[in-house]
Parts: C-alpha cells; sequence; structure tokens
C-alpha cells in the first residue's frame, strides 16, 4: 500500500500523508458500496488511484449477477483482452468483480482447495457490457466471477490509468497467487474495514 501511496502523492503532487488519508477514506466509501453484495468478502488494493477511486465511487454500477456471455481472452489479462475486443456495442467497464475463489481454484485443477483459496473477494477489474442489452460478457478464460461493479471507460481512460500509475504491461504475472491473479496487493476483510471506520 505504501508504493500505492507514493505513487498517488506524486500523481497528484500532494504529501504522502493527505494522498494515504484520501486513499484511506476512499477506499472505505467503496467498500461500502461493495458491501451490500457480499459483506463477507475480502477487498483487493492494488494499483488504484484516486481519480479511479473517485469515480467508481460517483459513477460505479452494480451488476449483482455473473456474466452473461463468456468470451475467453488471455488469463490475468482482462484489460488487455477488454481493449482488443470493445467496440461500438461493447463497452468497456473498469472497476471489481467479486470472485469465488474456490471455484476458481478447482477450474484451475485443485482437487482440494487451500483454506486460504476459501473465500469470496472484490478484485479490480474489466469486463464488457451490451450497449443494447446491459449483458455482461467476460473476457477471462477461468472465472468464477458472481458480480461487478464498475463505471464505464474508453481506451484511453485505461491508457492514462496505466501512465498515471507508471505500470507497464498493464497485468504482469502474478506473483502472489497465481490462480486469481493477486499481485503486489492488500486484501482487506470488508467487515474490519467498515467496523474500524
Amino acid at each position: 500500500m505504501d508504493r500505492l501511496i507514493q505513487r498517488n502523492a506524486d500523481v497528484y503532487n500532494l504529501p504522502e500523508e493527505e494522498a494515504g488519508l484520501i486513499m484511506s477514506n476512499l477506499v472505505v466509501d467503496l467498500i461500502k458500496k461493495l458491501d451490500s453484495v457480499r459483506p463477507d468478502a475480502f477487498t483487493t488494493v492494488n494499483d488504484v488511484s484516486i481519480g479511479v477511486l473517485e469515480d467508481l465511487i460517483k459513477k460505479g454500477k452494480m451488476f449483482n449477477h455473473k456474466a452473461d456471455n463468456i468470451f475467453p481472452g488471455k488469463p490475468n489479462q482482462c484489460f488487455d483482452n477488454c481493449m482488443k475486443i470493445s467496440n461500438r456495442r461493447l463497452k468497456m467497464y473498469m472497476g471489481y468483480a467479486l470472485s469465488d475463489n474456490e471455484q476458481v481454484a478447482l477450474a484451475n485443477g485443485y482437487d482440494e482447495v487451500p483454506e486460504y483459496l476459501k473465500c469470496v473477494g472484490w478484485l479490480i477489474h474489466c469486463w464488457l457490457v451490451d450497449k443494447k442489452t446491459g449483458k455482461i460478457t467476460e473476457t477471462s478464460p477461468v472465472t468464477g466471477m458472481i458480480a461487478y461493479f464498475g463505471f464505464q471507460v474508453n481506451v484511453d481512460y485505461i491508457h492514462n490509468w496505466v501512465r498515471s500509475l507508471e505500470q507497464y504491461p498493464l497485468t504482469p504475472s502474478p506473483q502472489h497467487v497465481p490462480e486469481l491473479g493477486f499481485f503486489n496487493s492488500l486484501l482487506l476483510k470488508n467487515s474490519e474495514v467498515l467496523a474500524n471506520a
């Protein structure tokens, strides 16, 4: 989280303490919105900016269901997959998706799921929404996504987000929990965050 606060302080020309306070308050506001769907969930905080969090809180829309269609792209490359597939009808959404991590582990070949994967969690994610029907198209090949919360973006928004955090490639190889795409992440138990807010 320190790296993320430092980058946001640099990008927004803020003292680190102020950037940390702003980010903390925004994360609490985000978790309040996400908590209504699944109070026992975790939320991963990785490579988000103050601007993205503000946009999520102001513009975010909840899709409390699984994807209607799956167009399997490359694993852990949801942003890249969506940028390649989006068009006039399929619009990109950025935000968080609620993953049933146990289901993902089973789909990745686990015979017995480790305890640390027996949870649900909100992950930063990108997906497509059909402009006419409102149906969700998922681009991750192995998915356990059961809900989505985000806002419509375009390719320029994604590129500006990447530049603002000096992050490339957009979805680097996972280092922590390869099955779930966690990397450099802070896992927050939603109920604990809200209890301390």
